[in-house]
């Protein structure tokens, strides 16, 4: 049997030559040693977001039973999605009203560092849950500091069907809840941000 390895290419920040490269998706096949890219280029609207490391990476997940791609850009409310012959888009948009702010950059001393905007929102990635055949797309929707220098975070998973239909979406607080979980037969797990002890983990878990 075929045994295939997928391989991204991710650019570390966005830069003007990207905006025409395509093989930013791989598969190797471990048998052969044949390479297939997969291809796409990025919207033209990341032209506005060069040199920003939170708006200009895409991040994407793997669809196995169903051998495609889900390509997330974190300024668009779309995910694309990449079949064995065809790419199109679906609607992945969240409930709340996004705002994407693009970052400054600041001289210091021989350096020019970036920063990223505290307040912008963005589509943070895309995780497939296997057993009930659903696609979590987390979004950050905004971040907010207090008088005494914390922070809340309004977040969400925005729940999509095997047809890409959007069937729910949860919001909780990521400074709360940790998003990148783990998928079992009884449910996503995701781990709490404070734990009360140094022995045991909590999670907490979501079953549809």
């Amino acid at each position: 049997s075929t045994k295939t390895l997928f391989l991204a290419d991710f650019p570390f920040v966005l830069k003007e030559p990207n905006m025409n490269y395509r093989d930013w998706l791989w598969k190797f096949d471990t048998r052969s040693g044949n390479f297939d890219s997969v291809g796409f280029n990025y919207p033209e609207k990341y032209r506005e977001h060069y040199d920003d490391p939170e708006l200009g990476v895409f991040a994407h997940s793997y669809i196995i039973d169903r051998d495609l791609f889900v390509v997330n850009f974190p300024a668009n409310d779309s995910l694309l999605i990449l079949d064995s012959d065809k790419s199109y888009w679906v609607d992945g948009r969240s409930a709340r009203t996004l705002t994407f702010e693009k970052g400054k950059t600041e001289p210091r001393g021989e350096w020019v560092v970036f920063n990223p905007s505290m307040k912008t929102s963005r589509y943070k990635f895309t995780q497939y849950d296997p057993y009930r055949k659903r696609l979590f797309r987390y979004v950050n929707i905004e971040t907010k500091e207090s008088d005494i220098e914390t922070y809340t975070n309004e977040s969400s998973f925005i729940l999509l069907d095997q047809e890409f239909r959007k069937v729910a979406e949860l919001f909780f607080d990521n400074q709360k809840i940790i998003p990148s979980g783990f998928f079992t037969p009884n449910g996503f797990y995701l781990k709490l941000a404070e734990q009360q002890s140094d022995d045991r983990e909590g999670y907490v878990r979501f079953d549809f």
